[in-house]
């Protein structure tokens, strides 16, 4: 009965570290779709003209990255700078698709404006 728990913990611990090593594996973020991003529509993507209108809509709300909030504050710019310089918005908007939640769904095209825009290095204006 002994062996077999021995064996159960094994197994178990060996599964859990499988899992847990694969998940590190897919922590490269994408590449960019260059020639999507040199596009005239996507080259000179800003956060103050093209941007803030997707976040304000679809992030920057009460509940997910408002003011204040633990998440991020989205509500400016430079309370985004923190998830775009760790490279958290690429990961959860256009990798994982995990964001924006709570029945809001960004369009491909909006996923590819931030994509390019990060790209480029996510100017304010």
């Amino acid at each position: 009965m002994k062996d077999k728990r021995v064996l159960l913990n094994i197994n178990l611990s060996l599964f859990a570290f499988l899992i847990f090593f694969s998940a590190c594996l897919s922590d490269e973020l994408p590449e960019p779709n260059v020639e999507l991003c040199d596009t005239e529509e996507f080259n000179s993507l800003t956060y103050d003209r093209d941007m803030v209108q997707i976040v304000s809509t679809n992030c920057a709300l009460s509940g997910c990255h408002g003011s204040g909030s633990f998440n991020g504050d989205f509500t400016t710019y430079e309370g985004m700078l923190p998830d775009l310089n760790n490279g958290r918005i690429i990961e959860e908007v256009v990798l994982d698709r995990t964001m924006p939640i709570g029945g809001n769904e960004l369009t491909e095209t909006e996923r590819d404006m931030f994509n390019c825009w990060v790209e480029k290095g996510f100017p304010e204006n």
